[in-house]
């Protein structure tokens, strides 16, 4: 088993393609826009579904989406000079690694994490 892929809904999937391919550089590993989706490779897929049909309570929150990042603050400059709208800088956590949240354009909180020893 593992797992295929993480959705995220979001209300302007044209806004979200700009965001999410254009801003933050993801590429694309699947879409159709016809049906309402893309799917952005993080090494595990990154579906970006059109949520019109979606509870309303989807729309605009924490994710619970964490991905990794080599250099927490070389992702956190380059983004913030991009326009993407973060919580605050990275922080440090209690168990040893660091992270920051960020927002889509649909308001959707996702994180960056590293500095993560996982063999601990």
């Amino acid at each position: 088993m593992r797992v295929n892929a993480m959705r995220v809904f979001v209300n302007d999937l044209a806004a979200a393609r700009a965001f999410y391919e254009g801003v933050l550089a993801w590429p694309v590993s699947i879409e159709d826009e016809s049906k309402g989706f893309i799917g952005f490779d993080l090494g595990v897929t990154l579906m970006v579904e059109n949520g019109e049909d979606a509870p309303d309570d989807v729309i605009g929150r924490f994710t619970g989406v964490t991905i990794w990042v080599d250099d927490i603050d070389a992702a956190y400059r380059l983004w913030s000079k991009r326009g993407v709208e973060f919580d605050g800088p990275p922080i440090e956590t209690s168990w040893g690694g660091r992270l920051a949240n960020f927002k889509d354009p649909s308001g959707n909180t996702l994180t960056i994490i590293s500095d993560v020893d996982v063999d601990d």
